[in-house]
């Protein structure tokens, strides 16, 4: 078969085509760094300084959501990128989004995962010995 007849029948199945997926998945990005969180153990909170860069396709209003509040950390006008830092604590996973301002759904979504030096359910076993 070719090209073109795959083409015309994954389109008429609702299959869309490669290089049109590529597309959808570049018309925004977003860097987190760092992409963890350590704390010394589970349920305590991890401190870090959270740097955020984000690119989109087109000029717009855009603004930086995190799971930590309920209010835009920072909205940007008439832009494609912009950049954000700021100190953070949490004792759980963190999600960023990245939303127009006129709209409340996500564009994108990426998280900064929490890990423990120690687990909370880990506990030193000592032995005693007299000799």
């Amino acid at each position: 078969m070719s090209y073109l007849v795959l083409l015309i029948m994954g389109a008429s199945l609702g299959y869309a085509p490669l290089s049109f997926a590529k597309e959808e998945q570049t018309k925004y990005s977003l860097i987190i760094e760092p992409d963890q969180c350590v704390a010394m153990r589970q349920g305590q909170l991890c401190y870090v300084d959270v740097k955020i860069n984000w690119r989109a396709q087109h000029l717009g209003n855009y603004c930086l959501f995190s799971s930590l509040q309920p209010n835009a950390l920072r909205c940007w006008t008439n832009v494609k990128s912009g950049k954000f830092q700021r100190d953070m604590s949490a004792d759980e996973n963190i999600l960023f989004s990245l939303r127009k301002q006129e709209n409340k759904d996500d564009l994108i979504i990426k998280e900064i995962e929490m890990a423990w030096v120690y687990d909370k359910n880990t506990r030193k076993n000592i032995s005693w010995r007299m000799f």
